[in-house]
């Protein structure tokens, strides 16, 4: 498994970031709990008044820290002060930069986030923990091939196939910054053994590399950059 670096994030922190690399960095809520009020300081009063309409506070919890702590990593890109920074969304509410100073995207689960940073090509990145499925599930996001090969598997496999080739398209899915408007059974991904492979998908060649993760949790990222070089990342907290 490749190294993940740990990064303490203050607000003397700075990233530098090439043409040629893509940065994908981890947070556990659990180290960032504390900084919870230091994190809404850093929301737009949209971003605040979304976190409010949250019916339970874990989910306003995880909002908060997700998106401070993007804000805290694209000031350590940019520059720019958190809060100052100005993020927009597309049609299909995929967060950007209204100046285009860089790309990222984001992801999160009930324990951790995840986020990928380029320099000019668009990413998408996804993470998922393995949970227990239904059969209607799987068969809403596998191509005709992709089923058939599914239901050849034993259980465990059928699991592990099922959550790898499920955050792969999400990934895919993400980067084009079409969110589901484009059905998953409609494109296909390799088999849940190859690590990094091209798809061709609305036109377009991504390439997909699965991260680093430990079970329970799948994870990966896709970008246009066939060659990008992926740097791993995990932010502490200062405080």
């Amino acid at each position: 498994m490749q190294q993940w670096q740990s990064v303490v994030l203050n607000k003397t922190t700075r990233q530098a970031l090439s043409n040629s690399t893509i940065h994908i960095w981890l947070a556990y809520f659990s180290d960032w709990q504390g900084q919870k009020p230091a994190l809404l300081e850093n929301l737009s009063e949209e971003e605040r008044r979304r976190a409010g309409r949250f019916r339970k506070e874990a989910l306003a919890t995880r909002y908060i820290l997700g998106r401070g702590l993007l804000r805290v990593l694209l000031a350590t890109y940019t520059g720019i002060p958190a809060p100052q920074i100005d993020i927009k969304t597309n049609a299909y509410s995929k967060p950007m930069l209204s100046k285009k100073l860089l790309t990222f995207n984001l992801a999160h689960n009930d324990r951790l986030v995840m986020y990928a940073f380029a320099k000019q090509h668009p990413v998408g990145i996804d993470v998922e923990a393995e949970s227990p499925i239904q059969q209607s599930e799987a068969r809403r996001i596998l191509t005709d091939a992709e089923w058939a090969h599914w239901q050849t598997l034993s259980k465990a496999d059928r699991q592990h196939a099922f959550f790898r080739t499920w955050v792969r398209k999400e990934a895919v899915l993400k980067a084009l910054g079409v969110g589901l408007s484009i059905e998953p059974d409609t494109f296909s991904v390799a088999n849940a053994s190859q690590l990094k492979q091209a798809v061709r998908v609305m036109g377009t060649t991504l390439t997909i590399v699965d991260l680093p993760l430990n079970a329970p949790l799948y994870g990966a990222v896709a970008t246009n950059d066939m060659e990008a070089t992926l740097c791993y990342f995990v932010a502490q907290s200062a405080g």
